[in-house]
């Protein structure tokens, strides 16, 4: 599995989250999914929401210090900063000021500004290792990978989404050639499409 699946993976993992939101937010049922991505150039901050572009970034770093339920807890932080720009219509909102408490309460989130992550398992990586053996030519060795993959997601409460009919709804298409940072009009392209 190269780095590139790995961050699809994580993208089609959060808009799960964010569809999961909509089911348990009435707030969340009328906003449109934010354009997200993971960013190496995000060093300051763990997270961040650019309302002119849609775009929800988070850090990668955080993909490799952080366990699933703190990536989660800063998707939800700049979750909420997305309702204070698109659901509440404030623009160039206070960061953390009363707007976005209020949205910190509605999805039922502690309002806070600093974080520091608990650690990363490493059981999703080995995980992830033994069904990369799972395509081994040998059928036992495979068989036996699988299982024991499938033991420790049972164990620790882990879903392996690949193949998913909930990752259907989403796609990724590479348009144009690959660069390190996208023009402002390539974003604005991109919500018209997503609408």
């Amino acid at each position: 599995m190269t780095e590139a699946d790995s961050l699809r993976g994580w993208i089609l993992a959060l808009l799960q989250e964010f569809d999961q939101l909509r089911r348990k937010f009435p707030i969340i049922k009328t906003m449109r999914p934010p354009n997200l991505a993971i960013s190496a150039h995000l060093t300051r901050d763990w997270g961040s929401w650019d309302e002119d572009k849609r775009l929800l970034t988070l850090s990668r770093r955080l993909f490799k210090a952080a366990n699933w339920d703190d990536v989660v807890a800063v998707f939800h932080h700049e979750l909420a900063h997305q309702i204070v720009s698109e659901h509440f219509g404030i623009r160039n909102a206070r960061p953390h000021g009363e707007a976005f408490s209020r949205a910190c309460h509605l999805i039922e989130i502690e309002p806070e500004t600093t974080f520091t992550p608990r650690g990363k398992s490493a059981v999703p990586k080995r995980i992830e290792k033994l069904l990369a053996l799972g395509q081994s030519a040998n059928s036992h060795e495979a068989e036996l990978a699988l299982e024991k993959a499938h033991e420790l997601a049972l164990r620790q409460n882990l879903t392996y989404t690949q193949g998913s009919p909930r990752s259907a709804a989403y796609g990724f298409r590479l348009v144009g050639p690959a660069r390190q940072r996208l023009p402002r009009y390539f974003h604005a392209v991109g919500n018209i499409v997503s609408d």
